[in-house]
Formats: C-alpha cells, structure tokens, sequence
C-alpha cells in the first residue's frame, strides 16, 4: 500500500506495510481511517475480512467480518455515506458500519451483483452501479437507502 499526504508541501509516495495479501479489495473511510473491505487471498480463495488502516498512528487493526459466508467478500461495493462505511455484497445485502465499527448491521438490500460501484448519492443514500450477475451485467443504476 502506498499513501501521499497531500497536506504536505512536496508530498511523496511512502509505502505503508500491510498485515495481509489480499486483490480484489475495497474500501471506504470511517472516522479517519480507511476501511479495506474484501477479497481473494494469493491462492483466489474469497475471504470476508475487514481490517482498518489508521493513517495518522500508522497503524493497521482487524475489523469485524462481513456478514453472510466466504463468497460475499469478492469484490464487494463499498463507500462512505453520512460518515459510515457502507457495503452492498454479491448476496444483495446492504451494510452499514457500526459506530465503534465493531460490528456490521444491515440496513437494506439490493439487486445481487458483484464488481459494482457504490457512489454516495445523499446523506442518507447511495447509488450502486454496474457490476456482473447471473445472466450478465445489470444496466439499472439503483438507489440503496440505509435505515436511520
């Protein structure tokens, strides 16, 4: 992982050592660090781990993992709405953060789909876009409202 502090007059790339090897991550921030959602191990095996990214300490810790089986943490949809992370998994279901982000508490559901973008559309919503399905790729963009 590389990170740039663009705060800094004549920033540069640093790299950051992360505790784990994971592609087909995403990502989204809480409470100043960066929620790294997901993946494939080295060996293509989907894993539902969570671990945060703590820019400011430097420092990395494991998060709770996603609800619902191995399968939903291949290249989940994921971003940041009102100041929580929010994830929408293969499976349909739609995730928020917990404050302490100790746990995950669902808070809708979507179309299934993997691949997809989760753009933030509101303070209380965001958009999911594109990604693959059974049957090919969805062309609906669909508003995913979180419970208050």
């Amino acid at each position: 992982a590389l990170t740039l502090d663009l705060a800094k007059k004549g920033a540069t790339w640093a790299e950051v050592k992360q505790p784990f090897k994971r592609r087909a991550i995403t990502a989204a921030v809480q409470g100043g660090k960066v929620v790294v959602i997901g993946g494939l191990t080295p060996e293509a095996a989907a894993v539902p781990a969570v671990t945060l990214f703590d820019p400011a300490a430097g420092t990395w810790a494991d998060g709770p993992k996603l609800p619902g089986g191995e399968r939903v943490g291949f290249s989940p949809a994921a971003g940041t709405v009102n100041g929580r992370a929010v994830v929408a998994t293969s499976d349909g279901s739609v995730y928020r953060l917990t404050e302490d982000a100790a746990a995950w508490e669902k808070v809708g559901t979507a179309s299934k789909r993997m691949v997809a973008r989760l753009v933030p559309l509101s303070a209380d919503a965001a958009v999911l876009v594109g990604g693959a399905a059974h049957g090919g790729n969805p062309t609906a963009v669909e508003v995913v409202a979180e419970a208050k």
